[in-house]
């Protein structure tokens, strides 16, 4: 049986300002599992949960908050009632990851594909970051198997600033995986309507500057910050 593994590594910088370095007078992080949910905390204040259960077709974090308290993704499909807020692609769900064409099949618009849990392997916290590894299985319209998915998520923060860092690692375990190409960049976080273009700044490694420079282009790096 043919195998393959994928492994991608994101580290979500942009509206939340965060570092990727090693954070100076690190803040506590507190990680409590609630049934099919993880709750994240940073020195005592809620900073995100992490959905995993099968009321949704995917895992996702929901919402990102700023040191400050700020919520910075949209609310909705999750709350439907934020006034203002636009309702258009209800399956960008905040923070998540998963892919339009794995096999032919659509996990991203959330009609076809479903990335189901099967395992929490670590859920730690610490004084200076906490940690989660969860496992799924990619899951056709005909009920099959056609990979394992891992997500890992590493939280930190200070009195400032907030970070995550991101692997993901999906495994052919049932014969061959092919990631198709999409518009879609497979990693996506679904920001509030004062972070929306053309409100924020954006570049990438590059050199692109602006959405039309930087939506769909191969970057290592990308810069959205407002």
């Amino acid at each position: 049986m043919a195998r393959k593994r994928i492994c991608l590594l994101a580290l979500i910088l942009a509206c939340l300002a965060l570092c990727a370095a090693h954070l100076r007078g690190a803040d506590p992080v507190e990680l409590r599992r609630q049934g099919n949910q993880i709750e994240v905390r940073i020195g005592g204040r809620p900073f995100t949960t992490y959905y995993f259960g099968p009321e949704s077709p995917k895992p996702y974090l929901h919402p990102l908050r700023t040191a400050q308290g700020t919520i910075v993704t949209r609310g909705y499909p999750m709350v439907k009632n934020i006034p203002g807020e636009s309702h258009d692609h209800p399956h960008h769900r905040a923070l998540f990851f998963t892919h339009g064409d794995v096999n032919g099949i659509d996990f991203w618009g959330e009609g076809q594909g479903r990335t189901v849990f099967r395992k929490l392997e670590e859920i730690t916290s610490g004084p200076d970051s906490g940690s989660t590894r969860a496992d799924f299985d990619l899951v056709g319209p005909d009920r099959k198997v056609i990979a394992t998915e891992t997500q890992a998520y590493t939280f930190r923060g200070d009195p400032s600033t907030r970070s995550i860092d991101c692997e993901f690692t999906i495994q052919a375990t049932n014969g061959p995986v092919k990631m198709g190409d999409t518009k879609e960049g497979t990693f996506a976080i679904r920001v509030v309507k004062a972070l929306e273009a053309p409100n924020v700044h954006m570049l990438n490694s590059e050199g692109g500057v602006g959405e039309k420079q930087i939506w769909g282009k191969r970057a290592n790096w990308v810069d959205y910050s407002g």
